[in-house]
């Protein structure tokens, strides 16, 4: 998941991922790239109970960024009082809903944050 909107598949194949095996989306809100998860999650443990192929498979989940999983509210411009700390809720809940689904799954989920101190000192 590219919050960041800044990868590639050719940096993916760079990095010696095959393109046909990897999942690459560019949610716009933090909802719609919370839901994805979940449901890639769901669907390939649904895959393992039900195909051998995928018996002995892990699932690899990237997020880049936390910092950049923007909500819907925030990014339709709807800045209020009542948004303040509403990432933090959402990350929040969402963790919530992905500790039951990781704890049974053959998934890693991996989710950068980061913090810039400085990016060009002068």
């Amino acid at each position: 998941m590219d919050f960041e909107h800044s990868a590639s598949k050719k940096w993916f194949t760079q990095l010696g991922l095959s393109p046909k095996k990897t999942f690459y989306k560019r949610p716009k809100t933090f909802e719609e790239g919370a839901d994805d998860v979940n449901n890639i999650i769901k669907k390939f443990e649904f895959a393992k109970k039900n195909d051998k192929k995928f018996e002995n498979k892990l699932l690899y989940i990237l997020v880049d960024s936390g910092t950049k999983m923007c909500p819907a509210a925030v990014s339709e411009n709807k800045l209020d009082k009542a948004n303040f700390g509403l990432q933090a809720k959402l990350m929040s809940d969402w963790m919530k809903q992905l500790i039951p689904l990781i704890g049974d799954s053959h998934c890693a989920l991996m989710i950068i944050n980061q913090e810039r101190v400085v990016m060009n000192p002068q």
